[in-house]
Formats: C-alpha cells, sequence, structure tokens
C-alpha cells in the first residue's frame, strides 16, 4: 500500500519510451494508466513519422539512443511489428551499448514459440530480450566501488609520487 501510495504522487517510477507507431502502442497506453501502482511511465514514442497518437512523439527510430543517453530513460519497448525485423535487431543492437532494459512487445500471441524470456503485463505478452545488469542499485553500488578503488590505488601509488618528485 506504501509504494501505491508513492507511486501514486509519481514517485519510484520507471521510464518507458516505445519504438513503433502501431495501434498497439494505444494498448500498451491504457494497460498502463490503468495499472498506475506498477510505476511504468511513458514518456513518448519513436518511429519514422508522427501518427498524431495520444503520445509525445520523441522523433525518428534512429533517434532512440541519443534520447535515452539523454534522458533518465529505463525501459526501451519495441511495438514495431515483426515484419520489420531487420529494424527491431538494427535497435536492439545499437542499443546493447545503453544501460537500459529493452523489450520487445509482440501483437501476436504465437510467439511463445521463441525462446526468449516472456512476461506478462496485464495479459499483454512481453518478450524480454535483454535487461541490463546496471539498475539502480546495482548503479550505486558500481559507483561506490568505483570510488573506493580509485582511492584506494591513489593511496598506494602516492609514496611512488612523491619518491618521483
Amino acid at each position: 500500500m506504501v509504494l501505491h501510495s508513492i507511486r501514486n504522487r509519481g514517485l519510484n517510477q520507471r521510464h518507458i519510451v516505445l519504438v513503433g507507431g502501431s495501434p498497439l502502442n494505444q494498448q500498451v497506453t491504457k494497460k498502463l494508466e490503468s495499472s498506475s501502482w506498477m510505476g511504468l511511465k511513458i514518456a513518448g514514442y519513436f518511429y519514422h513519422n508522427n501518427e498524431n497518437q495520444d503520445l509525445e512523439y520523441l522523433g525518428d527510430i534512429d533517434t532512440v539512443v541519443q534520447y535515452v543517453e539523454q534522458h533518465d530513460i529505463d525501459q526501451v519497448w519495441i511495438t514495431l511489428p515483426l515484419t520489420q525485423m531487420d529494424k527491431i535487431e538494427r535497435l536492439s543492437r545499437q542499443l546493447h551499448s545503453v544501460t537500459v532494459d529493452v523489450m520487445l512487445i509482440p501483437d501476436i500471441a504465437s510467439l511463445r514459440l521463441l525462446n526468449y524470456s516472456i512476461s506478462h503485463l496485464d495479459g499483454l505478452a512481453i518478450i524480454n530480450m535483454s535487461i541490463s545488469p546496471m539498475s539502480s542499485a546495482n548503479a550505486t553500488i558500481k559507483w561506490l566501488e568505483d570510488k573506493f578503488l580509485a582511492s584506494l590505488i591513489l593511496l598506494l601509488i602516492s609514496p611512488i609520487s612523491l619518491a618521483l618528485r
């Protein structure tokens, strides 16, 4: 109940962008709006054109990686039709360089045959194509570890540095 209350106030949310212009975007948006307790917020969508959806148009598909790098985005949900698998694969490869979860939301139920991890969001199938190990807690731990190791190394090499003066 506490988490539900916090998320209804706009805190502890994961930010999502959609990639695709299909009617599936509207379906996903409605599901998330009716499930605000999950803490998932759609920032907008990318597609090759602005189809005047209720969502904010963020740009062309080729600008997804740049947008994700510059904004606080946690997940990219691909809603492109499977007939555009070449674009899906290219986008997936491009997003490997960014610490973001990438999900493929299929528009047909027969995808259970694929060898991917499948999740469900209120009856909507989601294929987990790539999950980043750098969640907020892991990123904080890594940051602390980096600072600690850098300090330790500086401390250990400081006598050598002083001797070389």
